[in-house]
Formats: C-alpha cells, sequence, structure tokens
C-alpha cells in the first residue's frame, strides 16, 4: 500500500519519472508476475500524469493488479 499524500511537484522530477521508469521495465523483463497487488491512494493530479507514463512499461496482467484511488480507501480492513 502506498499513501501519496501531500506528494506535491517538488518531490517528482522528470529525471525520477525516467529512472523509475528503467526500473519498473527491467523488473518486469526480469520478474513478471513478482507483483500480486499494489494499492496506491490518496493520489494527486501529478501522479496521474506521471502514471500514464510508467504503466507504459508495465504488462497488462501486472496493470490490472494495481488499483489507483485518488482519496483512500473506504472503510477500515484491519490493517489487510
Amino acid at each position: 500500500i502506498y499513501d501519496l499524500r501531500g506528494l506535491c511537484r517538488n518531490h517528482v522530477a522528470m529525471k525520477a519519472l525516467q529512472q523509475l521508469t528503467k526500473v519498473l521495465r527491467i523488473g518486469q523483463e526480469h520478474y513478471p508476475e513478482n507483483l500480486e497487488r499494489a494499492y496506491v491512494l490518496n493520489t494527486p493530479f501529478l501522479f496521474h500524469c506521471a502514471w500514464r507514463m510508467v504503466r507504459g512499461v508495465l504488462h497488462e496482467r501486472t496493470q490490472t493488479k494495481v488499483q489507483v484511488c485518488s482519496q483512500g480507501m473506504a472503510g477500515d480492513h484491519g490493517g489487510k
């Protein structure tokens, strides 16, 4: 679970996004089924712009394992 509350433009640079994209591409090539599920919460508009660029290097199956929510998920799931 990744909570991005408080993330702003100053925290993310284009060079960092390019590096992240390279790392994710390597992971997809060598460990394609490593991710079971990922939840990204409280995503600002900036994240959605970056996500469009980053998800392009992820396999379609991996993309379906990532849930992005602009606000925290409703309800308490007991830390699960």
